[in-house]
């Protein structure tokens, strides 16, 4: 999966789990303040997302993620690794 495929994926997931419209989910949209959502949020979007990829991600690699540019930055590093 190419980066571009994951970045859509994650949009395509948060619009469907938090009712988000892609004009919310610009780079620098946070996710807390921006998107509104927690850690439970975070925590269901890591389990969807690792369903939709085909591979684990450790929760612990979003600990200092606050953005949604950050968050695909993350899933970009995965990305490499598989």
């Amino acid at each position: 999966m190419t980066y571009q495929e994951a970045e859509e994926t994650i949009r395509e997931t948060m619009t469907e789990l938090f009712d988000l419209t892609k004009d919310q989910l610009v780079p620098e949209a946070t996710l807390e303040e921006d998107l509104d959502l927690d850690s439970i949020d975070a925590v269901d979007l890591v389990a969807t997302m690792e369903k939709k990829l085909g591979y684990r991600i450790e929760i612990e690699q979003f600990h200092n993620v606050s953005t949604l540019g950050e968050l695909l930055d993350v899933i970009s590093r995965e990305l490499k690794t598989q």
